[in-house]
């Protein structure tokens, strides 16, 4: 058994039962403001907490590359290069995460990434290739939405840059 604390994605404890799978796992995620909006995912396993685009990290995948195939799995769209050469902060941290849908706890190495890209949005929510809800949102609502409580240590970070406050 490990002494890591594994939380759920709002934030809330949750202990291993005997047995339980528990297995390291790497991913990245991104956080890209646009014309003032920002885009999340609404995951259909989630029960309305949305995540921001990204996931694990494939073995042989380096992080960027993991990141271009997640977001065109949870966008339809390629990511925007001018974004990429943009990147405005990075956060990091490995924490203990109970993926329920998975019925897994793992050792959770999670890289975030903010970008800011200035093009226009289509507002409205729409389907992802993979069947969940994806949409961009207003950026000043950012501090209000219940976002998957791991993404929100990293969003938390960057709300002054962003001229946000929580």
């Amino acid at each position: 058994m490990t002494d890591t604390v594994f939380y759920n994605r709002r934030g809330e404890i949750v202990v291993p039962p005997p047995g339980a799978v528990i297995r390291p796992r790497r991913a990245i995620y991104a956080l890209l403001v646009q014309a003032g909006h920002v885009l999340l995912i609404w995951p259909n396993f989630t029960s309305g907490i949305p995540d921001l685009p990204g996931g694990g990290i494939d073995a042989g995948e380096t992080p960027d590359e993991a990141l271009m195939r997640e977001w065109m799995e949870e966008t339809g769209s390629a990511f925007p290069a001018a974004a990429q050469e943009e990147t405005a902060a990075r956060y990091q941290h490995v924490r203990g995460f109970h993926a329920e849908e998975d019925a897994e706890f793992w050792i959770y190495d999670q890289s975030f990434r903010l970008y800011r890209h200035e093009a226009p949005v289509t507002s409205g929510r729409w389907v992802n290739p993979e069947g969940h809800q994806a949409g961009w949102e207003p950026l000043a609502t950012l501090p209000n939405v219940p976002l998957n409580r791991a993404h929100w240590l990293a969003v938390e970070r960057w709300l002054p840059i962003l001229g946000l406050s929580a």
